[in-house]
């Protein structure tokens, strides 16, 4: 005596699910787009260089953004007075943030830790 099983109608349409989802499905890769900001901005206290915490402003125009607004702060991690840098005046370390205020409103927040080698024909 053959017997079919009852599970049939459920496992042949699940199978068929499965296999429709394997061809349609397709791998994420990441997209990398270029950011670049262009603007001024004013640090009314200053830049502290004994590890306090500096806020500033800034405002341009920034890819994706167009124009913004925005503030953030700076905070000195490391400063050198005596530079690694043969050309530079002092080195230092920072990390901080930013919150970019497009014109639309939206908002982009960022973090940002860098090194920094300052010369005197960049001041």
């Amino acid at each position: 005596m053959i017997r079919t099983s009852r599970l049939t109608p459920v496992v042949i349409p699940l199978i068929a699910l499965v296999a429709a989802l394997t061809l349609v499905c397709h791998t994420v890769e990441a997209q990398v787009k270029p950011f670049t900001v262009k603007g001024v901005g004013n640090a009314p206290k200053g830049l502290s260089v004994v590890g306090g915490v500096s806020p500033y402003t800034m405002s341009g125009t920034a890819t994706q953004l167009g124009k913004y607004s925005g503030f953030g702060i700076a905070q000195v991690t490391a400063f050198d007075i005596v530079p690694t840098d043969p050309d530079a005046v002092f080195t230092g370390s920072f990390t901080g943030g930013f919150v970019f205020v497009a014109a639309n409103g939206d908002r982009l927040g960022t973090a940002r830790i860098d090194h920094i080698a300052c010369s005197l024909l960049s001041w």
